[in-house]
Parts: structure tokens; sequence; C-alpha cells
């Protein structure tokens, strides 16, 4: 016979199952919902009624009895009855079972007579918990409160996103509700997060709670400690998808993750690189040096790959010399360009193995998802040739694979050509992201980012046109238009009476060496009249460069009008700390090449902390930009950084979506 689990709750007695009244025979309806003194005096015995009267009435918290009961054949069975009860904050219930007495192992009688042997077993290994309709927690254990850290008035009356990690996705729980509110049981391995914030692994079953009418009123989370099984899956998992001496991910993990990069992609309509990387006279070194040398070598050249991409990418050992990488979710060839530049130009410094000074060059064949291919065969195969083009040539390089070479150079012509002849008003158009407060959630202020549909390549990326309208200089006159746009736009909410919040709006290097530019800005403010008080500007480094003594006169003049400076990109390039001393800035924002991996990695963690904390010590208010994630998030909070940018809350907005933040100050 299998368990029969039951439970009462405002003196009603409900069964989990319909195992009970198969047994005896009868329907539901007769005992369902009744009251529990009736059913059990009736059906078990008086006594065992008056039990768990006492049970419910007189704060004792188990009970175990054995009887003899009648089943609907005429047989006797022998049982044995289990009662536990709880404290919620509808008051005392109790949770029972019933099971046969011969399925119980006659050595464990003698101790199941005392029944605090249950409640004892149940706090040390079981974590449970008890849940209203809404997911408010109404009873946790003591197993519970341990493992969590939070103590039981802490965990009462609140849901379990306390303990939510982030780790799940929605549509995970989603599911889940959408099985345990049609009354049926749901389990799974649920990742969650203590109280000081490390983690653990639950092996989780959600057994709802019926009523009279098949409607769950309450539901039991029944969880195990699988954390260990969870840290040993890992390590198995590392070993077989790791490379054995650099640690890197083997052949086998670079190639499953190429494959899910490109489902996603797929999906979500995204480019991706991929780098094939050879290193140049590498037998040489083994040859000569030894393979021990030549194995120390491979080791320092992985960390220097793994510090070149950081978390924007996944590096890999495919074996021997080769290395591979994978650059998450770029918008053009652009940035594919600069990360193999950059590689390139980080080999030049020199490879310090035991006593010797090792100088490695490589060769890089780029490809790109999904003009170079769109699988991962066509992928590596192209990125592959394009690097033994390198090889053949003169190494120390990179190389684009052929059909991604012939793509894009007839779109950069295209976009050449189109921005010369393109009508601003007509294609080019101005979205706003949110700037978050990293306190109270509250948007404080907004950024003006410039966006292009072209009638026949459709969304241009600002990273592809922006380098070019740069380089065929017409971007001082593209940023014109972003800033009489802006005017135009902030006249239009005053005009419906919105509440305006400050909006930036990027700089470049040429308007900076243009006469009378900070002139012209402020006499365009004035002739729509705007509030300089609601414009902020965004500069980079680059601009100071060559300029620094002009560059600072306009930023005093822009100041002197109550127009906020911003540091813009601060970690890429040189990130010189001289320019945070000299400069009369207000604003400090972090790139997010910086905050990308602060997750994962603790020492960008803290490089990242020690910048919020510099900016701060200067006075400066500190923005940190492209925040995808709870995780990193939660790290900038800590670090004590005053504004979010990012993905995390929002998107660009639309003028309709816009206005909508600004008449509700809520985000969509």
């Amino acid at each position: 016979m299998e368990q029969i689990v039951f439970r009462i709750q405002g003196e009603k007695i409900y069964f989990v199952d319909r195992l009970f009244f198969e047994l005896l025979g009868l329907s539901e309806q007769e005992i369902q919902g009744q009251h529990y003194q009736q059913v059990l005096s009736q059906y078990i015995s008086i006594e065992v009624a008056q039990y768990f009267a006492d049970l419910l009435s007189e704060g004792k918290h188990t009970e175990y009895r054995r009887v003899f009961v009648n089943d609907k054949d005429g047989g006797v069975l022998p049982l044995s009855i289990f009662g536990y009860s709880i404290q919620t904050s509808q008051g005392p219930e109790i949770i029972g079972t019933i099971i046969e007495t011969k399925q119980l192992n006659q050595e464990l009688f003698g101790t199941l007579d005392d029944l605090s042997y249950m409640q004892q077993a149940l706090n040390s290994s079981v974590i449970l918990a008890i849940t209203d309709t809404e997911g408010r927690i109404t009873y946790a254990n003591q197993h519970f409160c341990a493992i969590s850290g939070y103590e039981s008035h802490e965990l009462i009356g609140r849901t379990h996103r306390i303990v939510n990690s982030g780790f799940h996705p929605r549509s995970f729980f989603k599911e889940m509700w959408e099985t345990i509110t049609q009354g049926k049981t749901w389990r799974g391995e649920v990742k969650n997060k203590k109280k000081d914030g490390s983690c653990y692994w639950a092996d989780s079953t959600i057994v709802p709670m019926l009523n009279e009418n098949g409607q769950p009123f309450q539901y039991m989370a029944i969880r195990y400690n699988i954390t260990n099984q969870k840290q040993n899956e890992e390590r198995i998992r590392l070993l077989a998808n790791s490379d054995s001496l650099t640690e890197l991910p083997n052949r086998r993990m670079f190639d499953e993750e190429l494959l899910a990069c490109i489902k996603e992609a797929t999906s979500k309509k995204e480019k991706f690189g991929v780098l094939f990387i050879d290193l140049d006279s590498f037998k040489y070194v083994n040859d000569t040096k030894g393979h021990s040398i030549g194995d120390q070598l491979l080791i320092k050249v992985s960390q220097r790959l793994r510090e070149i991409v950081g978390g924007a990418g996944m590096v890999a050992r495919l074996g021997g010399d080769e290395f591979a990488v994978i650059v998450y979710s770029i918008e053009s060839i652009t940035e594919l360009k600069r990360t193999a530049e950059t590689l390139i130009e980080k080999f030049k410094a020199p490879f310090y193995v035991s006593d010797l000074t090792l100088r490695m060059t490589c060769s890089v064949g780029v490809a790109i998802f999904p003009e170079s291919g769109t699988d991962t065969e066509t992928i590596m195969k192209s990125a592959d040739l394009a690097m033994y083009q390198v090889k053949n040539t003169h190494k120390n390089g990179y190389m684009f694979s052929i059909s991604l070479m012939s793509s894009t150079s007839q779109r950069l012509f295209q976009i050449q050509n189109s921005l010369r002849e393109s009508h601003y008003d007509e294609q080019f158009h101005l979205v706003y992201q949110p700037k978050v407060s990293a306190t109270d959630g509250k948007v404080k202020g907004m950024e003006a980012l410039l966006r292009w549909d072209h009638p026949e390549l459709g969304k241009i990326s600002p990273s592809e046109f922006i380098p070019i309208a740069e380089e065929i200089g017409m971007i001082n006159e593209m940023n014109d238009w972003v800033l009489v746009s802006l005017c135009k736009q902030i006249n239009q909410w005053a005009s419906k009476g919105y509440q305006l919040l400050p909006v930036a709006i990027n700089l470049s290097v040429s308007q900076f060496v243009h006469s009378n530019f900070e002139i012209n800005f402020l006499n365009t403010l004035t002739k729509y009249g705007v509030d300089p008080t609601l414009i902020e500007v965004e500069v980079t480094e680059n601009m100071f460069i060559d300029n620094e003594v002009r560059a600072q006169e306009i930023l005093k003049t822009m100041k002197d009008h109550g127009i906020k400076v911003a540091l813009d990109d601060f970690g890429t390039g040189y990130s010189s700390l001289s320019y945070l001393m000299k400069l009369d800035l207000d604003i400090l924002k972090i790139d997010k090449s910086l905050i990308q991996g602060i997750s994962k990695n603790f020492k960008e963690e803290k490089v990242v902390a020690t910048v919020i904390q510099l900016g701060k010590a200067l006075g400066l208010k500190v923005v940190a930009e492209g925040i995808e994630t709870k995780q990193e998030l939660d790290i900038l909070v800590a670090s004590g950084v005053d504004e979010i940018q990012g993905f995390y809350y929002s998107r660009p907005l639309e003028i309709a979506q816009t206005e909508q933040l600004l008449l509700t100050k809520q985000l969509p």
C-alpha cells in the first residue's frame, strides 16, 4: 500500500490523493473537507480522533498510533498513523501520513513511539516551507532558516523572492506556477540565494493542498540540499570540457558554445564573431627550448587571451598552438576589427617564462555570423582559411574571411553613399535610454541616442555608421542635427506639460576643434528656448589629447551656463587619471567593457569598485553603462554607484514610450 498523506486545517481533514477513499471503498464527498473528528472516529477509531484533538489543542508537536482498520473487502489492515503539528499564521495545522504497519522496519517501532524523532529528522534534513496561494510563506522549519541564513520571522509573510538567486529565467517559475495552480505536484532543481549572498541548490517538490472543491489553498515545498551534488557535477563537466594544460574550454566545449551562439543569434537576429588564432613559430620554441617551456608559454598565452577578451566572449584552446575566441553579440564588423587589432597589439609585449623572455606573434582569421556562415562547420572553416591566408603571406596579423570581406566592402560603400545622400528628417530619429538611481530605482535622466532606419538596408547600428561619418567628414553635420532635434523634442514635451528630465548627448572630437563650437551650441539652445540645465554633454578622453587647453575652455563655458559635463567611456583606451584631476567634470560614466565580467571575475569587480570610489572621492556622480544582469547590478550597488544605465532596466525608448515615462515616471 502506498503512503497516504492528509492535512487537518481549521478542524477539517483533506487527503492529498484518493488512496484512502479507495482503501475503504468510500466516495470522496463522504470524507474530503469533513470535520476531522467525525472522519477519524468513524473510519479509524475514537481513540485516534482524540489523540489528534490533543495534538491540535495541547501544544504537542507529534503523534503516532498503530490501529487495525477494516478495508472495503472485509479484511483487516494494520496501519500506522503519524501526525506532525505545525504553527502557521492561521493557527495550528496537522500534516499526517498513514502507512501499512508491515511496511515499516520493525526495528524502528521503539523510536517511533516518541515522534519527536520525526520533528528532529525533518529539521535536520528537509527544507520545509508552506505558502498561501499568493506565494507568501506561512511556515518555515528550522532547516530552511539554517540553510538560508534568515530567521523565521524574516521569512514569514515574504515570498520566495527573498531567496531568488536570479539564476533561473522567468519562464522557469512561470511553468512551476502553472503546474501547482492546477493542483499538480511540481518537481525541479532550484538555485537559491542565502542572506549572505552565497547560493545553494535544492531538489524541490511542491505539493498543492486542495480544498473540498479541489482547488489549492496552500502549497507545501519540500526541499533537499543538493549543493555538493551540483558542485561535483560541475567539476565533472569542467574536467570533460576543459583543456588540462591551460584550463581553458576545450574543443568540445567551444563547439557546444558556438552552436548555442548560432541558435541564440538566429532567434534574436543578432551577430557574433569568431577569431581563429594560431601562434607563429611555436614549433621553434618547442624544438629549441623543450616541451616544458612550450607548455608554460601556452599557459601564459591563454592568460593573456583571457585578459584581452574578458567578459565579452569565450576563449578556448582547440589543440596544439591553436586557440579560438567567440565574441558575443556584436553590432558591426568594426567591433571585431578592434578586437583583432587589440590582440595583435597586446602580443607585442614579451612573455616571461622561467628565466626566459620570449616574443611570440600570432596569425588571426576572423569570421562573423551570419555573413561567414550559418553553421559551425562553415564559420570555423571561414575563420580557419582566413588565418592561413595570414600565415601564408606575412604572419603577425589578421584577416577577415573572403565572404565577409566582399559583403562588408559592398555594405560600407553603400552606407557611405547613403550618408551623403540621406535626408536626416526622413531616415534618422532619436531614442532615449533612461538613467536610473541605484538607490531607489527612480529615473533621474536620459541619454539621447541616434538611430538610422535605412529604406533598403534596414536598421543600421551607430557603431557602424558613426565611424564612417567621422571618416568622410559628416559627423559635425550629424551632431548638429541631433542637437536641433533634441531641442525641438524638449519643446514639444514642455508644451504638453510633461515634467522634464535632464538629457545627455554625445560630443565628437571634430566638434571640439571647430571654432565657436560652444557659442553655436548655446545659441541653438537659446533659439529653441531650452533651459541649459536640462542638457548634459558627454565627452571622451581622446578629445583632450591634442586639444587640452581648448577643451577646458569649452567645458568651462558649458558649465558656466549650467550644462553638466560627463566623462564618457571611462575604462577604455588609456583612462588617464590625470584628466579626472585636471578637468572640471560633474559625472563619470564607466564603460560597459569594464562592467562585463564583474559577476564572474573578482579582480574586475575590485577594479570597478575602486573606480567608483575614486569618482565619488573627486565629487563626481558615477554612472555605470551597459548593465544587463541582476548580478552586475547588485555588485555595482554594493560598490556605491549612483546611477545605472543599461538593458537590465530599459533598452532605448522610442518617442511614445519616452512620453509615457515622463508622464508616469515608471519604466515601461
